[in-house]
């Protein structure tokens, strides 16, 4: 298969940043216009029967996590001319992985009438995997990106976001955090900037590395 033309490329790692922006975007966009929604979770956005959920959940979950799907590609390429290994590659792959189960979110949107019903089950877990499988892509990219000088920085910063969010799986921030004690909405933020800062470093490096190279 012929590799994607150079600017193709380029533009695939530029998503890593673009995809928290859009989606930062689309959320206040949904504040601003649905009354309540600024300390809402943001599943009630998309969530059945709301109005323009629909448009919600492509615009702030299924295109981002396709952008972010789009980027891990490029980046598992990006990194290759410079060595890889397999515990990159599963990194890598993860990456994929947990970039699908974000966009999922939209295709499985949560039921306000039934909580703990199936359709709500579903969407929590697509989020919830979409952050294991992040955590763990930044835990097998480690070791390989570490020895290569200019990943390094993705590889420890990286990793500090990944055990950021491995304690926030483990201990909601309203735990660790007493300002967010009883604020669902504002903790969910702050997991899912965290989430979306690892994609924005990473999208810094790569395009950092291909200047370099050209």
């Amino acid at each position: 298969m012929p590799s994607p033309p150079h600017h193709v490329r380029r533009l695939a790692l530029h998503l890593g940043w673009i995809a928290p922006l859009w989606f930062a975007a689309a959320v206040a966009l949904a504040a601003m216009l649905l009354p309540g929604a600024a300390s809402a979770p943001l599943g009630q956005f998309g969530a059945i029967g709301a109005p323009g959920g629909a448009w919600f959940n492509a615009l702030a979950l299924v295109l981002p996590g396709l952008m972010l799907l789009a980027f891990s590609i490029a980046l598992e390429a990006a990194v290759a001319p410079d060595g890889t290994g397999r515990t990159l590659r599963l990194g890598t792959g993860m990456l994929m992985i947990s970039a699908l189960a974000f966009a999922a979110q939209g295709v499985f949107p949560f039921d306000p009438s039934e909580p703990d019903g199936p359709a709500s089950q579903r969407h929590a877990a697509t989020l919830a995997l979409a952050l294991i499988a992040l955590v763990a892509a930044s835990a097998f990219v480690f070791p390989g990106l570490c020895r290569m000088r200019h990943w390094r920085t993705l590889a420890i910063c990286g990793a500090l976001l990944g055990a950021a969010l491995a304690i926030f799986l483990t201990w909601p921030p309203q735990q660790l955090f007493p300002p967010l004690e009883g604020r669902h909405a504002a903790a969910q933020r702050l997991v899912l900037a965290t989430y979306f800062g690892w994609f924005a470093l990473a999208a810094g490096v790569a395009l950092g590395r291909r200047r370099e190279k050209t």
